[in-house]
C-alpha cells in the first residue's frame, strides 16, 4: 500500500487539488449575491428625425429608414437632443460607404474625412465603408440641435440612414457583440482552419524539403476570407478606431480571395486545368489592380465600382467552381492506388455542402433578411470546402510519395538489373583474362592481361558501386568478411590510382605503417571500394600538387585480435565549401560545378562511401580548406590474421600480376567436383577456368541427372545452376538434403552447394541459403570469385599450394574468319578467345536449334509458362555467349513475359523469334555474310503513335513497358523538326523517369 501511494503520489495530489477546488466553487456559488450585468437601454429622441436632399426633397422620419428621392449625393438630419444624464454619454451612428459630418448647434464635434489636425486632407481611401460613428455629448449638451450630413457619390447609401444610438458605450458594444457574434465565431474558424493548414504545409515543407504549394494556397484562401470576415465584425472598430482601414480590408480581402483557390487547381492540376485555372486568377487580380489604381487616381472610389467588383467576383467564383467541377472528373477517371481510387469524393463532397449554405446566404443578402445566418452558413461552407481540399491534397501526396516510392524502387530495380546485364560479359571477360595470365609465360602478354584486368576492375567496380547502392536503398546491403592480404590489397589499390596521378602530374605519396598486420579478416571488396573512391576524387578534384594516401594501425589487442586501422586521403585540390558540406555526401550531387564542370563522375561515390562505413561500423570524417584541398579519414576494425607484420611496403604490381593469375598457387587433384548446367557452353566455360586446379570435374546436364550422380559418388563440392527444367537447381539442392533423412547419412546434409545464377538481384542470397546452399556464384561466371569460392568450400585437407606455373600457352592472338547474320563474332572472343573451340560451340548450338524450337512451340500451345521460361532462359544464355546479341535479349524479352504470365506477349513476339533463331542456324551452317543493323526512320504521325504508347507506360509507371518501348525505339529517326524533342524524350527513358515523360509528352501535344 505504501509504494502504491508513493508511485501515484502525484496523481493524488491532482485528486486532491481538484477536490479542494470543486468545494470552494460550491461555496462560493451558495454565498453572496447573484451578480448580473444589465445592458442600460439607450436614450430615445422625442421627435422624429427632420431630413432634407440636396434635391430639395425633405420631411421627417424614425430612423432607421429608407427614404425616397431624386438623383442626390448629400443627406441632412436635423434633430434636438433628448435630456441628457448627468454622466458622458455616447452617440453612435452606423454610415454605409458615405462621407459623414455630425454637428452640434452648428460646430462641427465629427469629421469622418479630417485628419487629427482637423484640416481635410485628400487619401487613398477618403469614403468609409460600413462603421460605427462615435462621439461623446455632456450634460450641458440637452436640447441642443444636432445635425448629421451624409455624403456618397453613391445615392443608395445616401438613402438609407441608419438609428442613432444615444446611451452607454459599453452597453452598446456588448449589443453589437451579440448581433455580431456568429460572424466574430466564423472569423475565428476560419484562422484557426488557415493556421492549421499554415503550420501543415511548414512541417511538410521541413520534413519533405518540397514546397507543396496548393496547400499554402489553401492557407492564404483561408486568410482572406477570414479577413474579411472580420473586417465585417463592427465592434472591432471601438478597440481599433482606424474606420477606413477596416472598410478596405474589408474590399482588399473580397477581391483577393479567389486568387489562392484558382493557384490551388493551377498547382494541383495538370495539362488544361492549370491554363484555366491561371485565368481564374488572372481575373480578380486585374480586378484588384483596377481598383485600386482609380482609387489612388481619385477617379472612383471603392463604394462606386462595388456592385461591378462584385459581379466580377460572383463570375469568377463560377468560374473557378467549373475548373473544380473538370478536375473532379478528372481525377475520377485517372488510376490511383489510393483508398481505392475515389478521394476526388472530398472536393465533391465540399462542393455540395458548400453551394447550397452559398446559395441561402446570398438570398438572405440579395433579400436583406437580417437574421445573423447569412454569415455562419458562409464560414461553414467555406470551411466544409476547405477541409474537403485539404484532404483531396493530403491524399494525393500520398499517392505521389508511393508513387515517387514506387519509382524509386523501380528505377533501383532497373539500374540493378541493367548493372547485372553488362556485369555478365564483364565477368567473362576478365575470367577469360585471368585465363591469359595464368597460363601465359609471355612477360609483355601479362602486362596487357593485366592492363585489361585493371580497366575491367574499374568498370566493375562501377556496376558494383550501382549494385550496392540499389541494395542500400532496399535495406539488404551484406557485408561479406574474409581473409586478405593487406599488401595485395594495397597492390591493387595502388596501381591503380598512382597511374591516374601521373597522368595529371601529380605526386601521389604513401605512407603506409610497417607495424600494419600482413593479413587481416574484413570485407577487402568494400574497404577497397570505398578507398578507390576517395582516392579517385582526391586525383579528379587536385590540378597541381600531391594526394596523400595514409593507412596506419591505430590500435591492437593481443587477446581477441582486434585491430583498428587509420586511413586517410589527403589532397591539395580545389577544396570544399563549409556550406556544401552535407550536399558532398548525396546521391548525384556534384559540388562548385562551374569550377569542376571537366571532371567525370557519376556523383554516386561519396554517397556509398557513406553507407558503406556505416555498414562496416565507421564514419567519414572531414578536413577541409576551400582553395587548399581537403582530408577525408575513418578509422575501421578489423580482425588479425597470424602474426607477421607487413613492414616496408613497395608496390609489388609484377607480383600481383602472379599471386592473381595463379589463384593463390594451390591445386585439389585429390577433389571431385559436380557442376551441373542445362547449357553446355555455361559448363564448359567454368571448367575451362576450373582446369588449373587439377580436380575431378563431373558434368551434368539437369537437377535430377545430379541428383543420381550424387547419388552414386561422393563430391566435395556442387556448382549447381539455378534455373533447369525440370526440376531447377533450388529444388535438387532441398532433394539432395532430403537423402540426409530419407538415408541416414549426414554427407547429403553437409555437402556444400554453390548456386550458379544469372540472378545475383537483392534478396537472392538468402533465397538460395534458406533452400539448403551454402553461397552463390554469379553467371558467366568471374575466374578468381569462382576459384576463392571453390578453395574457401573444398575440404581444407584437399587443397594442396604450389608454385607458378612455368608452362605457357602461345597466346598470339589469330585472325577469325567468321562471318555470320545475327553474331557477332568479336563478342563471342570474350567467352572462346580459341576460333576451333568457337567452332565447336557454334556446332553445339545449331544441333540444338530444331529441339529447342521444338519446346518453344509446344510450351506455347500448351500454355505451360515454366517450361516456355526455362528454355528461353537458355537460349538467352548460349546466344550471349557465341555473340547473338539480338537473339539473346529477344529471349530475354520473352522470358520476363513468361515470368509475368504475359500470353499476349508471348503469342504475339514467339514466331518473330523462333523466325530468327532458325535463319541464325541456316547462316551457322552456311557461313553466310555478316549481318548488319539498319535504322528506321518515322514521321511526326507515327512520332506522336509512339509517344501515346509510351504515355500510357509512363503514368502507369509500367517498368517492363519502358523498356520494351526502349529496346523497340532504340534505333528509330525521326525527322530534323522533332528530332530535338525525341532526343529528349530518349534521354527521359534511359534515366527512366517517368514523370518527367509524361509532362514531356503533354508539351508536345499541346504544341500541335
Amino acid at each position: 500500500m505504501k509504494q502504491s501511494l508513493k508511485r501515484n503520489k502525484y496523481i493524488l495530489l491532482l485528486l486532491g487539488i481538484t477536490l479542494i477546488t470543486a468545494l470552494l466553487l460550491v461555496q462560493i456559488r451558495k454565498t453572496g449575491e447573484d451578480y448580473q450585468f444589465y445592458i442600460e437601454e439607450s436614450i430615445a429622441f422625442e421627435n422624429p428625425w427632420y431630413y432634407e436632399f440636396d434635391d430639395g426633397t425633405s420631411g421627417t422620419v424614425v430612423l432607421p429608414q429608407k427614404l425616397e428621392a431624386g438623383q442626390v449625393e448629400t443627406l441632412t438630419l436635423t434633430n434636438v437632443l433628448p435630456e441628457l444624464p448627468d454622466a458622458p454619454v455616447s452617440l453612435i451612428f452606423k454610415i454605409n460607404h458615405a462621407a459623414c459630418q455630425i454637428y452640434l448647434d452648428g460646430e462641427l464635434i465629427y469629421d469622418s474625412i479630417a485628419e487629427k489636425d482637423g484640416n481635410g486632407a485628400n487619401s487613398w481611401f477618403p469614403v468609409m465603408g460600413t462603421a460605427y460613428t462615435e462621439s461623446v455629448l455632456r450634460p450641458g449638451d440637452s436640447g441642443k440641435e444636432i445635425t448629421i450630413v451624409l455624403n456618397s457619390d453613391v445615392e443608395r447609401y445616401v438613402k438609407s440612414p441608419q438609428a442613432v444610438y444615444i446611451g452607454d458605450r459599453a452597453s452598446f458594444v456588448i449589443s453589437v457583440v451579440q448581433s455580431e457574434l456568429t460572424i466574430l465565431i466564423g472569423a475565428i474558424t476560419l484562422n484557426i482552419v488557415g493556421l492549421t493548414t499554415l503550420a501543415l504545409w511548414i512541417i511538410l515543407l521541413i520534413t519533405t524539403k518540397v514546397s507543396f504549394r496548393d496547400i499554402l494556397c489553401l492557407f492564404f484562401f483561408t486568410f482572406f476570407i477570414a479577413g474579411w470576415e472580420i473586417s465585417e465584425v463592427q465592434m472591432i472598430q471601438f478597440f481599433r478606431p482606424n474606420m477606413r482601414f477596416l472598410s478596405a480590408m474589408a474590399d482588399e480581402f473580397l477581391m483577393l480571395a479567389p486568387i489562392p483557390i484558382a493557384l490551388y487547381f493551377y498547382y494541383s492540376g495538370s495539362g488544361r486545368l492549370k491554363k484555366l485555372a491561371k485565368v481564374a486568377a488572372f481575373i480578380p487580380l486585374c480586378l484588384w489592380v483596377i481598383n485600386n489604381v482609380l482609387q489612388l487616381l481619385d477617379l472612383f472610389s471603392l463604394p462606386q465600382t462595388l456592385i461591378v467588383t462584385q459581379i466580377v467576383l460572383v463570375l469568377d467564383t463560377l468560374f473557378i467552381g467549373f475548373i473544380q467541377v473538370l478536375d473532379i472528373l478528372e481525377e475520377r477517371r485517372r488510376p490511383t492506388q489510393i483508398i481505392g481510387g475515389v478521394y476526388w469524393k472530398f472536393p465533391l463532397c465540399g462542393l455540395c455542402v458548400m453551394v447550397p449554405l452559398i446559395i441561402i446566404a446570398l438570398v438572405e443578402y440579395i433579400f436583406r433578411i437580417q437574421d445573423g445566418k447569412s454569415t455562419i452558413l458562409v464560414t461553414i461552407a467555406i470551411v466544409a470546402y476547405i477541409i474537403s481540399l485539404a484532404f483531396r491534397s493530403a491524399f494525393r501526396l500520398g499517392e505521389e510519395i508511393s508513387n515517387a516510392k514506387s519509382a524509386s524502387a523501380t528505377k533501383t530495380q532497373f539500374l540493378a538489373n541493367m548493372s547485372h546485364e553488362i556485369r555478365t560479359p564483364l565477368n567473362a571477360i576478365l575470367g577469360f583474362d585471368e585465363i591469359i595470365m595464368r597460363d601465359s609465360k609471355e612477360q609483355r602478354i601479362k602486362e596487357y592481361a593485366r592492363s585489361i584486368q585493371d580497366a575491367g576492375e574499374s568498370l566493375r567496380d562501377i556496376i558494383n558501386t550501382i549494385l550496392d547502392m540499389s541494395k542500400i536503398e532496399s535495406g539488404k546491403m551484406e557485408i561479406d568478411e574474409t581473409g586478405y592480404g593487406v599488401a595485395q590489397q594495397l597492390d591493387g589499390i595502388v596501381d591503380m590510382i598512382s597511374e591516374l596521378a601521373e597522368r595529371k602530374g601529380l605526386d601521389f605519396i604513401l605512407d603506409i605503417d610497417e607495424n600494419l598486420p600482413a593479413f587481416l579478416l574484413g570485407d577487402n571488396v568494400h574497404i577497397r571500394q570505398v578507398l578507390v573512391n576517395i582516392l579517385n576524387n582526391a586525383v579528379k578534384y587536385t590540378n597541381e600538387g600531391s594526394v596523400t594516401f595514409t593507412v596506419k594501425l591505430l590500435e591492437k589487442d593481443q587477446l581477441t585480435n582486434d585491430c583498428l586501422i587509420y586511413f586517410s586521403v589527403k589532397d591539395t585540390g580545389v577544396g570544399i565549401r563549409q556550406e556544401d558540406y552535407d550536399r558532398l555526401f548525396t546521391k548525384f550531387e556534384r559540388l562548385d560545378n562551374e569550377q569542376n564542370r571537366s571532371v567525370e563522375g557519376t556523383g554516386l561515390g561519396m554517397s556509398i562511401v557513406v553507407h558503406l562505413l556505416e555498414a562496416m561500423g565507421s564514419k567519414i570524417e572531414l578536413d577541409s580548406e576551400y582553395g587548399k584541398g581537403s582530408d577525408f579519414h575513418f578509422a575501421l576494425h578489423q580482425k588479425i590474421i597470424g602474426s607477421s607484420k607487413l613492414g616496408t611496403y613497395e608496390k609489388g604490381a609484377s607480383r600481383s600480376v602472379e599471386q592473381d593469375s595463379s589463384g593463390d598457387y594451390f591445386v585439389a587433384p585429390d577433389a571431385r567436383i559436380l557442376v551441373v548446367d542445362d547449357v553446355p557452353l555455361n559448363v564448359q566455360v567454368t571448367c575451362v577456368l576450373l582446369e588449373v586446379l587439377n580436380m575431378t570435374i563431373d558434368t551434368a546436364e539437369s537437377g535430377f541427372e545430379a541428383l543420381e550422380l550424387i547419388k552414386k559418388n561422393r563430391y566435395d563440392l556442387v556448382l549447381m545452376d539455378h534455373m533447369m527444367p525440370g526440376m531447377n537447381g533450388i529444388q535438387a539442392a532441398q532433394k539432395i538434403r532430403g537423402l540426409a533423412e530419407k538415408t541416414g547419412d549426414s554427407y547429403y546434409g553437409t555437402v556444400p552447394i554453390i548456386a550458379l545464377t544469372a540472378n545475383a538481384m537483392t534478396g537472392m542470397r538468402e533465397t538460395f541459403l534458406d533452400n539448403g546452399m551454402q553461397d552463390y556464384i554469379s553467371k558467366p561466371v568471374d575466374g578468381r570469385q569462382l576459384i576463392a569460392s571453390v578453395r574457401k568450400w573444398l575440404p581444407k585437407e584437399k587443397i594442396q599450394y604450389r608454385e607458378p606455373p612455368k608452362e605457357a600457352r602461345d597466346t598470339k592472338p589469330e585472325a577469325w574468319d567468321i562471318n555470320i547474320p545475327g553474331i557477332n563474332a568479336d563478342a563471342a572472343r570474350t567467352y572462346f578467345p580459341n576460333r576451333e573451340e568457337y567452332k565447336f560451340v557454334l556446332a553445339t548450338f545449331f544441333h540444338a536449334v530444331a529441339s529447342n524450337v521444338e519446346k518453344i512451340r509446344k510450351a506455347r500451345e500448351n500454355k505451360k509458362l515454366e517450361e516456355y521460361c526455362i528454355t528461353a532462359h537458355g537460349l538467352k544464355s548460349s546466344a550471349k555467349v557465341i555473340g547473338a546479341n539480338d537473339l539473346s535479349e529477344k529471349a530475354k524479352n520473352l522470358e520476363d513475359a513468361a515470368h509475368q504470365g504475359d500470353l499476349e506477349v508471348i503469342n504475339r513476339d514467339t514466331d518473330a523469334l523462333l523466325e530468327e533463331y532458325m535463319a541464325m542456324a541456316e547462316g551457322i551452317e552456311a557461313y553466310l555474310s555478316s549481318f548488319a543493323t539498319e535504322e528506321t526512320h518515322i514521321d511526326g504521325r507515327q512520332m506522336m503513335n509512339q509517344l501515346d504508347t509510351l504515355y500510357e507506360i509512363a503514368v502507369n509507371f509500367d517498368m517492363d513497358g519502358l523498356l520494351h518501348w526502349e529496346k523497340d525505339n532504340s534505333t528509330i529517326q525521326v525527322d530534323e523538326e522533332f528530332a530535338p524533342d525525341w532526343s529528349q524524350i530518349i534521354d527521359m527513358v534511359q534515366n527512366v523517369s517517368f514523370t518527367e515523360i509524361a509532362d514531356k509528352i503533354d508539351e508536345i501535344r499541346n504544341r500541335e
